[in-house]
């Protein structure tokens, strides 16, 4: 099932020209590479995986951290 969704995004990505739905193809990079899948295999170069945030998870919330740490941040 992975190889085929692979195998997908590796043929459309042959016509450079077209329109892609970057949340989508997000997305199915994401479960492809959870997968552990290869991207590099589906002809997606570094920059592009980059672009869309493709194996960065959620970004967790700031800490709370007392006043007195963030002294030199504060105005």
């Amino acid at each position: 099932m992975i190889s085929k969704r692979a195998y997908v995004i590796a043929d459309n990505r042959l016509i450079d020209a077209s329109d892609w739905d970057d949340e989508m193809l997000r997305l199915e990079l994401n479960d492809l590479l959870e997968g552990g899948f290869e991207l590099s295999l589906a002809s997606i170069t570094e920059s592009e995986l980059w672009r869309l945030s493709v194996g960065v998870g959620e970004l967790e919330a700031m800490p709370e951290l007392p006043d007195r740490e963030r002294w030199p941040y504060r105005v």
